[in-house]
């Protein structure tokens, strides 16, 4: 949804300046002094303020006997309407990926939401859980960035993990936006979350065994994925409950090589939000820590005997706008 903001906010700006130069250049032909060269009217309309063009062309009687004024300003309004359609449908499309996970004894079926940055789609709040609920999942897990730091509504994160808790059991682990957030707000969300029915992992696993063969569902947090956390939970699970499958809830897929080194089966990561720009003949662009054409953008990855799921996820941040990388929900069919 922030998305149209920005661009409600461009467009509103660009076409204010338009129309104040194209008044300046009519007050400048009245008084005889220098003018604004044309190519600079066309360009403001070339950038978006095209609305603003036309409108100051008829208010102020100006340029209106100018075919390249009446033709081109109505082409680039055009174009620029495409253009938001075009862009608004990249950055609200969702699309389900699927994937299959073979583990012996266990039969579940895993949904996986990821940086959500505070990001509705379509403006609609219920949106991603309607699609949630359509997959009819057995567990739902977050992986982070559930919050925008640049941003932070925690009511209104809250009220939608709170959907998707009343689906099914629903796991969440921090992102690096959490840990941007002061003390206080962190608390805040963290709270609300259990409230909400949220399991919260911060450096520490759960059983869970109501789909075949338990299985430890381990959420490492953000800031501990490059200390001794992991490692320090499995051997506690193998003391505890010895060898059994492991899933991890991992915000930052560049530490793939650790994962499996700790003995991992499957990770659910983010984070790179499938490299921002997937450009053809390219792939994806830049991600997080991973800097640009980054190795784990979103997709399935394999390092050993450890499997990890990367998703694209949902929202954005710094960069208001994906392209040609769909917002993304995760399914994994986990059994034989």
């Amino acid at each position: 949804m922030e998305f149209f903001w920005y661009v409600i906010l461009y467009y509103s700006f660009i076409n204010v300046v338009t129309m104040v130069v194209y008044y300046t250049d009519k007050r400048k032909a009245i008084a005889g002094t220098r003018r604004i060269f044309e190519r600079r009217l066309l360009l403001l309309a070339a950038v978006g303020g095209g609305v603003g063009a036309v409108l100051a062309m008829y208010l102020f009687h100006h340029k209106t006997k100018k075919k390249k004024f009446t033709v081109a300003v109505p082409i680039w309004i055009l174009v620029h309407i495409g253009l938001t359609v075009f862009v608004a449908y990249q950055n609200n499309h969702l699309v389900v990926s699927r994937y299959t996970y073979e583990a012996e004894n266990v039969d579940c079926r895993i949904v996986q939401i990821s940086d959500l940055h505070n990001a509705y789609l379509w403006f609609d709040e219920d949106y991603i859980v309607d699609a949630v609920l359509k997959e009819q999942p057995d567990m739902i897990v977050i992986t982070g960035d559930l919050v925008d730091s640049n941003h932070t509504n925690i009511d209104k994160a809250v009220r939608q993990v709170k959907g998707l808790a009343q689906i099914a059991d629903t796991y969440y682990v921090t992102g690096n936006h959490e840990f941007l957030l002061s003390d206080a707000k962190q608390e805040t969300l963290l709270a609300k979350l259990q409230d909400a029915g949220v399991i919260v992992l911060q450096d520490d696993y759960v059983m869970v065994s109501d789909y075949g063969k338990p299985f430890a569902l381990i959420g490492i947090e953000d800031t501990s994925l490059q200390g001794s956390a992991l490692e320090d939970v499995t051997n506690r699970i193998d003391a505890e409950q010895g060898h059994c499958f492991k899933v991890l809830l991992a915000h930052e897929p560049q530490y793939l090589e650790d994962y499996a080194r700790e003995g991992v089966d499957l990770v659910f990561s983010g984070h790179a939000h499938g490299g921002q720009f997937v450009l053809p003949g390219i792939g994806p662009l830049v991600a997080p820590q991973q800097g640009f054409r980054p190795e784990f953008a979103k997709g399935e990855y394999i390092c050993g005997n450890t499997h990890m799921i990367v998703s694209a996820g949902i929202g954005n941040s710094i960069v208001p706008v994906r392209l040609f990388n769909y917002p993304e929900v995760v399914v994994v069919d986990v059994g034989i």
